[in-house]
């Protein structure tokens, strides 16, 4: 590990912090694919809604942006190097930093959505070169998670958003001992060990929750979904998957008691519900016809919204019954939800407005999204009434607001 500031900025950093921070993180507010957002456009014409800007240079990559009350960051990947981009609301480029080497051995590119924190940026690239800069650009401090912790990665490179809670910072090494870890989010120090289960790290980005006076945290490694102790990294449970898929990038969500989650590659929607500090769950159902692979799912109300990885439709199921409700042909993709509406953006590169009424859907609109290169596997983010799609060297922005 190495510090790239003096330590007089590093104390000035902690005594400055108040309050509650304020955090900006994969999928939303809640890492849950809901945007709060209001008086968004509720149809769009053939060709889309207006472009408001556009940039061609990110090089390779597949991680959403993240964006800000002011910026908006994103990371690439250009000759195997990891950058980081910050840009202002207008689509200027402000700057742009390495952190260290970018995953090249399939899918090459950045993986990850950077998880911002008040005045700090965290990243990690898809070989564990983590770092923490200042919303400037200053970096603050880097830790090889494979090189200095011990991890060991997985198939397709870490692809994990760094979960933050107070002044701590969570991630998975991955390694036989080294597995999961909380980090000092001020200075990169190892706070607690967890040896979880001593698998590989999954592509999941971790949900804490509090139940029971409890913290507890969730995530997927090679093998189940389990749960840890925030406090210190014990292992409270674990629920073995059918199929060994190696990625389960779709983070849990929990409502109340209940615990619901959908995996890919041979593996299914579930519901479990939580005993009073979430130390333990039982199974309350399981689907394997919801099987979405990394496009995230939503809840709302009663029902739970994903898109089908072998039979690529939408579905809604019941989550009362776990039974489906209803489909809609749209071909594999991520989702998310915002103003009463469904935004889902296909492989193709297809962004879909969709409407959502008692399980039922209705597209409203489409269009293709034009610029950018490879794959279409980034999740869309919405924020102030601007809708941000990165499509591998290409990030766009489009208006939504009425």
């Amino acid at each position: 590990m190495k510090y790239l500031l003096p330590l007089l900025l590093l104390s000035f950093l902690m005594s400055c912090k108040s309050g509650s921070p304020e955090i900006y993180q994969f999928r939303g507010e809640n890492r849950d694919g809901v945007y709060f957002e209001e008086n968004l456009r509720k149809e769009w014409p053939e060709d889309g809604p207006a472009q408001l800007w556009s940039f061609e240079g990110l090089g390779n990559g597949y991680g959403s942006p993240t964006v800000t009350n002011d910026r908006v960051f994103v990371t690439g990947e250009i000759d195997s190097i990891a950058l980081l981009f910050a840009f202002d609301l207008s689509g200027e480029l402000l700057w742009k930093r390495e952190y260290g080497l970018e995953w090249m051995q399939n899918f090459s590119g950045s993986r990850m959505a950077p998880t911002v924190v008040d005045d700090l940026v965290y990243v990690i690239s898809g070989v564990g070169d983590m770092s923490c800069f200042s919303t400037d650009g200053e970096q603050i401090w880097s830790v090889g998670l494979l090189t200095d912790l011990n991890g060991v990665n997985n198939r397709f490179g870490l692809s994990q958003s760094p979960l933050v809670d107070d002044d701590l910072i969570f991630c998975a090494p991955g390694g036989q001992d080294t597995n999961f870890v909380a980090l000092n989010r001020f200075s990169g120090d190892i706070v607690w060990i967890s040896k979880g289960m001593g698998e590989f790290a999954t592509h999941c980005s971790p949900r804490m929750i509090e139940k029971g006076g409890r913290k507890v945290i969730l995530t997927f490694c090679e093998s189940s979904l389990i749960a840890m102790d925030g406090a210190n990294g014990e292992l409270l449970w674990s629920m073995e998957m059918d199929t060994i898929g190696l990625i389960y990038p779709n983070t849990p969500y929990v409502e109340g008691d209940y615990l619901y989650s959908v995996s890919g590659a041979g593996n299914f929607g579930i519901k479990l519900k939580l005993n009073e500090d979430a130390s333990d769950y039982e199974l309350v159902w399981k689907n394997k016809s919801m099987d979405n692979l990394h496009g995230g799912f939503i809840k709302l109300d009663n029902y739970l919204i994903s898109n089908g990885y072998r039979k690529q439709y939408l579905k809604s199921m019941d989550v009362e019954t776990g039974e489906m409700v209803d489909s809609l042909k749209t071909g594999r993709g991520s989702i998310i939800y915002a103003d009463d509406l469904l935004y889902l953006y296909n492989y193709r590169g297809q962004m879909h407005l969709i409407s959502f009424d008692q399980g039922h859907f209705e597209l409203i609109s489409k269009f293709k999204v034009k610029l950018g290169t490879r794959e279409h596997f980034s999740h869309a983010i919405i924020r102030n009434g601007v809708l941000y799609v990165r499509h591998g060297n290409a990030l766009v922005a489009y208006d939504l607001a009425l």
